[in-house]
């Protein structure tokens, strides 16, 4: 079954069908935690058999940030995280530039915070600031 582009994009109904991207057999239309489809790939290729990184959730992983969707510059392809990215040959990492990752910290008197001092607690499925305390 092939992909259908205009399928998965909020904009699709406001292109001409000629503007519209030719998507490869493995993308699919992936809704991430953000809740915004993108197509990507999601599988690793038939060469590569050790996959569970690349089909992993990122409730399945302690570090989350090893999740982020990375984007081939050389190729176009997304990947549903750089792990995707490895078991398909699209190993190049000064083309592959990750998504933005936005961190919101919903705690009274914070301002500011260093990702070191983020922690992922996997039972909750929640980051968590550890306090520093300076002696």
């Amino acid at each position: 079954m092939t992909p259908v582009p205009w399928k998965c994009c909020f904009d699709a109904e406001f292109k001409s069908s000629t503007s519209r991207a030719k998507l490869k057999e493995d993308e699919k239309c992936i809704i991430d935690d953000s809740h915004v489809p993108a197509y990507m790939v999601d599988t690793c290729g038939s060469r590569y058999s050790g996959d569970s990184l690349c089909t992993s959730s990122a409730a399945d992983n302690d570090d989350p940030l090893l999740m982020i969707p990375v984007t081939s510059t050389a190729t176009g392809t997304t990947y549903k995280n750089y792990f995707c990215a490895l078991c398909n040959d699209d190993v190049d990492a000064e083309h592959l530039e990750p998504w933005n990752l936005e961190v919101v910290v919903r705690a009274r008197g914070v301002k500011e915070f260093s990702l070191t001092q983020l922690k992922y607690n996997m039972t909750t499925q929640a980051w968590t600031l550890v306090e520093t305390i300076d002696l």
